[in-house]
């Protein structure tokens, strides 16, 4: 539900008095572990496929990113299927979810390596790289061990590879290897080294994290309506006129008369947003807001919102038929321009016969 509290509403005046949006925070135990468990399965998935790929082609920035957004899908499905409305810990969540991806593909990385190394190497080379210092110092070691130690000592790498028992043990040797950084297709690229691949795969478990989270976090802000535990629906109204902040300013203080000035005037620079239970209608808290209809260089339109406040549900007839005319009036111009755009020119008509 949304966090209001109904005698904190100005009933003065037809009770339009909103109070600034927020989510309630409610969650059930049950809920919040079917979407730990979701986001644990989506995130081993995800990871383990990542891993599988990259063993043809990885592209920096945008396979995290595109994990990111896999795991935060995932989160934001299960946001919604088992109804929680805590914006932070959803958040955080998804963070976990996505360190856990991660965790997930350098694992697999690692048992594959191990497979590589038990396929390639024989057992007594394995052992020799275990105890190579030893086998060294050891006058009572055999002339082959020592031959064997020697030579592997020569390949630090192949040595490292060989001493490897744990999963930590691996990200080290994978960091010394070195992350390459080239181009598809190219041979070897730029070599970040030990400490520079520890930093590279701190960026990449933030970028992943860091979009999981925001995805989940913003699906955990929708308006909920506590009285029927359903989602609410959102109803947009565009190209309505009047400067955003001074629209967004009216709204927030419910000050409807204002809110009709600033929408008849010249302009569709806004776009009002309803929220409304599709269940309770009226019966039920609503939530409306503004948001800025900005245009960039190219003609693309993005919307940047300016307020989301909370009404009673007595006043969702009246924010509605304020609303609802501007905005039918906004788009029946926005199609006669475009039909106008787009008609054939009407041929000349022939002058009248004397």
């Amino acid at each position: 539900m949304t966090a209001v509290d109904l005698d904190q509403m100005d009933t003065d005046g037809g009770g339009d008095r909103p109070v600034p949006y927020r989510a309630d925070g409610g969650y059930t135990v049950a809920g919040g572990m079917m979407l730990i468990g979701l986001l644990g399965f989506a995130g081993m998935l995800l990871g383990v496929l990542a891993s599988v790929v990259s063993k043809w082609f990885y592209l920096i920035v945008l396979f995290p990113m595109a994990i990111g957004l896999g795991v935060g899908a995932v989160g934001a499905f299960g946001i919604l299927r088992f109804r929680i409305r805590t914006p932070l810990l959803c958040g955080l969540a998804g963070f976990c979810g996505g360190v856990f991806a991660m965790l997930a593909m350098h694992y697999t990385d690692f048992r594959r390596e191990m497979a590589f190394r038990g396929d390639h190497f024989t057992a007594q080379e394995i052992e020799v790289a275990a105890r190579v210092e030893e086998i060294r110092n050891d006058p009572n070691a055999s002339p082959e061990e020592k031959a064997l130690g020697k030579e592997l000592r020569g390949e630090p790498l192949v040595l490292k590879m060989l001493q490897v028992r744990t999963f930590w043990d691996y990200m080290d040797y994978a960091a010394e290897r070195g992350v390459e950084l080239k181009r598809t297709g190219r041979g070897r690229g730029l070599n970040l080294g030990h400490t520079g691949s520890y930093i590279y795969w701190g960026v990449e478990v933030l970028i992943v994290a860091g979009v999981a989270f925001g995805i989940m976090k913003s699906a955990a802000e929708d308006p909920f309506c506590a009285i029927c535990e359903s989602w609410k629906v959102e109803q947009e109204f565009p190209g309505v006129g009047g400067a955003p902040q001074e629209l967004a300013a009216a709204l927030s203080a419910g000050d409807l008369a204002k809110v009709q000035q600033h929408l008849a005037e010249e302009g569709a620079t806004s776009l009002v947003n309803l929220w409304v239970c599709p269940n309770c209608e009226e019966d039920a808290p609503f939530e409306a807001g503004v948001k800025e209809l900005v245009t960039n260089a190219k003609g693309e339109v993005s919307k940047k919102p300016r307020c989301l406040v909370t009404f009673p549900g007595e006043s969702l007839a009246e924010v509605r038929g304020i609303v609802f005319p501007y905005a039918a009036a906004a788009a029946f111009e926005s199609s006669e321009e475009s039909a106008v755009g787009t008609s054939p020119t009407a041929p000349a008509s022939e002058p009248e016969s004397a």
